[in-house]
């Protein structure tokens, strides 16, 4: 199929078919969960007519959730509906002027989970967490910190290489970053779509000055020039993802635990060890496997495939 078949068959699908092929089949199942629960008796989410949605809608939905769900509950099935709606905007289907105001209705508060965990990270929690930044009115901190939190999770780099890139690093015309990684190894990795969009709002903001990618921002919002003495350091973008992350229902995050994250996401994704092992910068196969964390029931199905 060539390429431009290929974008109309996208454009003539249902929102919900291309939001849910974002994630891999357990974040995947979990998300058509609540999408499911959202359209009730009205049909399934595949032919659910995402786009006849509305700003009011979604404020009806998000107070129905309030008083029938637990508030992390709550927030998973608002970022399952939030993201078949920016799928509908994307697809022409949901007005701007309307899609700006969907996206200002916030999420459902609750009480602050523990600091640190050991669970794995799903996607729909980065989403959850991303979602957050953009609907907080802190403006420019909340472009800035969005951004960086999709390129921890969508490269899996560390934190320490984040903080060291350089506008120079971003090739715009390829959508790729250059990290160097320990003992100055390089290594080029793609962006996806999604860290794209969130990184050139930021570049927006920040200024075609090279320099540090990310830098400071003062109170009253006040984004630094960029210098050396101005680059967010590695302290600095921990800081920002355990701050931006307290509110998920397992527990904040760390810059490893998105790190991890991705890592059990493309193996889940069958995606081969050595190609794991590149992107994430290791030496050895042995050190990518210990990044493993997904569920042990999920090695007991590839068991149960054995056959005598």
């Amino acid at each position: 199929m060539g390429m431009l078949k290929a974008a109309r068959n996208r454009a003539s699908q249902n929102p919900a078919v291309v939001y849910l092929d974002r994630y891999a089949q357990r974040s995947r199942e979990t998300m058509r969960s609540c999408l499911k629960s959202l359209c009730g008796d009205e049909g399934e989410p595949e032919s659910y007519p995402w786009g006849s949605l509305t700003y009011n809608d979604v404020v009806a939905v998000r107070a129905q959730l309030m008083e029938t769900k637990a508030p992390a509950t709550a927030n998973l099935y608002m970022v399952a509906l939030r993201g078949v709606l920016r799928e509908a905007f994307l697809l022409d289907m949901i007005p701007a002027s309307e899609w700006e105001k969907i996206r200002t209705v916030k999420r459902i508060n609750g009480d602050s989970a523990r600091a640190g965990r050991e669970e794995l990270v799903t996607a729909p929690e980065i989403d959850a967490a991303i979602d957050d930044i953009e609907a907080d009115e802190n403006y420019p901190r909340n472009v800035r910190d969005a951004a960086m939190l999709a390129i921890l999770y969508g490269t899996g780099i560390r934190r320490a290489e984040l903080a060291s890139l350089d506008l120079s690093d971003y090739n715009m015309s390829t959508n790729e970053i250059t990290v160097r990684g320990k003992r100055n190894k390089f290594r080029t990795l793609s962006l996806n779509e999604w860290a794209i969009g969130l990184l050139n709002e930021w570049i927006n903001l920040r200024g075609g000055v090279d320099g540090p990618l990310f830098v400071r921002i003062r109170r009253g919002g006040y984004v630094d020039a960029v210098s050396e003495q101005s680059r967010l350091s590695g302290k600095g973008v921990w800081l920002v993802v355990t701050e931006r992350t307290a509110n998920l229902k397992e527990g904040r995050l760390t810059p490893h635990d998105l790190r991890r994250a991705l890592a059990s996401d493309l193996l889940d994704r069958n995606v081969d060890i050595v190609t794991v092992r590149d992107l994430l910068g290791h030496e050895s196969t042995d050190t990518t496997a210990k990044y493993d964390r997904r569920p042990a029931g999920r090695m007991r199905t590839a068991l149960a495939q054995v056959r005598r």
